[in-house]
């Protein structure tokens, strides 16, 4: 005898009907919701796993809510009874919290832009590194080189590129245009820190360079170079001298050279000595060689000449 039997909803006819016109209906009903499963268009919350079999659903029933920016759907994987399996379906790509690529991501010449000035940042995990493995990374300016860095300045006054070390807020090489400028004045220094004290310092419009200073005037002055005072060595290596800058006084630095025997020159000006003169007994010629030789050292700068 032929009973009704339940069949992902729907009551159907157990055993099949031997006729071709009852087994025809039959597999059409079955067929109807095998393609169709009950699913539901306007939800206000995520299924959960209560939504099985006893509600009539079944895998590939669909579930979309509607009440949120952008909907949410949904699509039943299992309906085991209070252990129903719902995964979600992306209908924008920012509903995958934790997204994974399955190849290779191809652009097609498109760009990866942030919106409200986000930053748009690559973080390798670990000890993983970044790599551009072309060898050419431009940034702001396009450009057909290959091993090499370029950036161009923005929208503002201000060109720069630096490197630093983001543990300790170091910074190693930068290259500025400063802010307020004339165009084309770049500098390039090498400093400890942030706000502290540049090693080393050059102007590439005027030629001058600067070790040990801060940005630095000299009157209008090209083609120089300043040596701001440091610590005097005390010992030195193999086959080469040292020169530093200290205070012959306060508020007059001059150069310092220590040879590799440890002796220390002072290159500075001495106060002026008068030419011979006066006395009860002259030698002409001592005195000339004197007075040639006080003003060799006047012409040089090692002595002021009043």
């Amino acid at each position: 005898m032929s009973t009704l039997v339940d069949y992902r909803g729907l009551q159907v006819v157990s055993p099949d009907p031997t006729g071709e016109g009852g087994l025809a209906i039959q597999n059409d009903l079955k067929d109807l919701v095998d393609w169709h499963p009950k699913s539901v268009w306007a939800q206000t919350a995520d299924p959960t796993a209560s939504d099985d079999e006893s509600a009539d659903f079944f895998p590939g029933s669909l579930w979309l809510r509607t009440d949120v920016t952008p909907p949410k759907l949904f699509v039943c994987r299992s309906n085991s009874p209070g252990a129903a399996v719902w995964t979600p379906i992306l209908l924008q790509v920012q509903q995958d919290t934790a997204p994974k690529l399955g190849g290779n991501l191809d652009v097609n010449g498109k760009l990866i832009v942030s919106s409200s000035h986000s930053n748009i940042v690559i973080n390798p995990h670990g000890t993983g590194n970044t790599v551009i493995s072309n060898g050419r990374l431009n940034i702001g300016v396009a450009s057909t080189a290959r091993g090499v860095l370029e950036v161009d300045k923005n929208s503002g006054s201000t060109f720069s590129a630096h490197f630093r070390n983001l543990n300790t807020l170091c910074y190693g090489v930068w290259i500025e245009e400063p802010a307020g400028a004339t165009s084309g004045s770049p500098l390039f220094y090498i400093s400890s820190d942030s706000g502290g004290e540049t090693h080393f310092r050059v102007n590439a419009v005027t030629g001058n360079i600067g070790i040990g200073t801060q940005p630095f005037s000299n009157g209008g002055g090209t083609k120089c170079i300043m040596h701001k005072n440091g610590s005097p060595p005390t010992s030195g290596p193999a086959d080469m001298f040292q020169m530093y800058s200290a205070d012959i006084a306060p508020g007059n630095a001059a150069p310092h050279f220590r040879t590799e025997a440890g002796a220390v020159i002072k290159l500075y000006q001495q106060a002026h000595i008068a030419d011979p003169s006066g006395g009860s007994t002259q030698d002409t010629e001592a005195r000339t060689a004197i007075n040639a030789i006080l003003a060799a050292l006047e012409n040089a700068g090692l002595l002021a000449t009043s």
